[in-house]
């Protein structure tokens, strides 16, 4: 049985509908969850189920074709979003809100009990959590601020911390590093705060009132068409002028890129599928696919081939994803460009170029893979010539200033002459 909070009230009219739903919800995780798959294992969101594409539970009555189609129903009505890979489905729910389950290691300890533990061990204890559940890089910056967080109030009990110590952690940590990384320190202090609760550690959380540092958010940097060719230029090693050329063309992240595999590509169909792998999870868990530029193809199609993956170097190698940052980097130094410029900023630049091309906000941002319509317009900025050129496009007042009454209005708009 469910509780009635989780099952909508208006699927109770559509009976197969409301059993698809129903199936799905039997096998949600309520935390990060890994579960095996034809030998592989699969990290799983919190409120994310695996579904197998070869065979559906038989007991449902659904026929398969039926049971996807329902599926697709629910994504429309906003009640799940859908990811699909090669053999099986991913299935999040976005409108449910399970309680957390309490950590195993406690399970002896009463319901709404707190238990008494150093910050030191519970650091440790969360981070193996991340390890276990998180992606590569949420477990390094983990890592760094509970490192500099245990610095400080390692010793003192988790039950003892208040907003107080994030506060004086918040000015310690503004000697040494950027309003952005202490920002990201107190959003993964925060999160962890939350793990404890969940855990039986915490009652609340005690840094929920804690602000961000405020900041004015600058609009990412992006190259002109010719900037494009400067960098391209200074870039010094075909392979990786290649992965350059090929984050400008297609507007891809760095992981995306680094991890694509030929398998990937698809000549034939004129598709690239970019789709989450072992070694990298797309952002938001989303597979989506690309169609092949003239440009791009010819780009893919003079590499040297080395499997599994596309990008590589001269000893087959993938690249290592800073390898690629810092490399870029040097590139657009030694072009004299900004030093604003980052590798991300091929996306804004891709981006902006669709942009000026006329079009649309919504295609631009199924080709970035963006989640949020408003994350797509911060990576667009249209160069000032043109905003001029479509300002210049509504003209209203040219009959009228023809006329010789209104001679005087239409100087009055003129630019006066220099007095001598």
């Amino acid at each position: 049985m469910f509780p009635a909070e989780l099952l909508p009230d208006f699927l109770f009219d559509q009976r197969e509908l409301l059993l698809t739903y129903a199936y799905c919800l039997h096998f949600v995780g309520r935390n990060h969850t890994r579960v095996p798959f034809e030998g592989k294992i699969i990290s799983l969101r919190p409120r994310e189920v695996l579904i197998p594409i070869s065979k559906w539970d038989l007991r449902l009555g659904i026929a398969p074709e039926t049971f996807l189609h329902h599926l697709s129903e629910l994504e429309q009505l906003d009640l799940v979003e859908l990811t699909k890979e090669e053999r099986y489905l991913l299935v999040q729910f976005t409108k449910i809100n399970i309680p957390p389950v309490v950590d195993p290691r406690s399970r002896d300890v009463a319901e709404g009990a707190v238990q008494p533990i150093t910050v030191n061990d519970f650091s440790d204890r969360y981070l193996e959590h991340v390890e276990k559940n998180l992606a590569k890089k949420s477990l390094e910056n983990s890592q760094r601020v509970m490192k500099h967080f245990c610095l400080l109030y390692g010793r003192f009990m988790l039950g003892q911390l208040q907003a107080l110590h994030l506060e004086q952690f918040k000015d310690a940590r503004r000697q040494r590093v950027g309003a952005t990384t202490v920002n990201m320190d107190i959003k993964t202090l925060k999160s962890c705060m939350e793990v404890a609760i969940a855990w039986g550690y915490l009652k609340v959380n005690p840094f929920r009132a804690v602000k961000h540092i405020r900041q004015d958010k600058e609009p990412p940097a992006f190259m002109t068409k010719e900037d494009c060719h400067e960098v391209l230029a200074a870039t010094t090693d075909d392979r990786l002028r290649a992965l350059f050329a090929f984050l400008l063309l297609t507007g891809f992240r760095r992981g995306e890129a680094v991890f694509l595999k030929w398998s990937d590509i698809d000549f034939e169909r004129g598709i690239i599928t970019v789709r989450s792998s072992e070694a990298y999870r797309v952002k938001h868990g989303k597979s989506r696919s690309v169609p092949i530029s003239p440009e791009v193809r010819s780009l893919l199609q003079g590499l040297e081939r080395f499997d599994p993956y596309v990008f590589a170097d001269q000893d087959g190698e993938k690249f290592k994803e800073d390898h690629v940052t810092k490399s870029f980097k040097a590139a657009a130094r030694a072009a004299g460009l900004s030093d604003a410029l980052k590798l991300h900023s091929t996306r804004a630049t891709f981006a902006t170029l669709m942009g000026d091309a006329g079009v649309s906000m919504h295609v631009i941002q199924k080709l970035l893979g963006h989640a949020y319509m408003r994350t797509t317009e911060t990576y667009t900025q249209l160069p000032a010539e043109s905003l001029r050129k479509a300002v210049g496009s509504v003209t209203l007042l040219g009959p009228l200033l023809e006329r010789p009454e209104t001679k005087a209005v239409h100087l009055a708009f003129s630019a006066p002459e220099a007095s001598t």
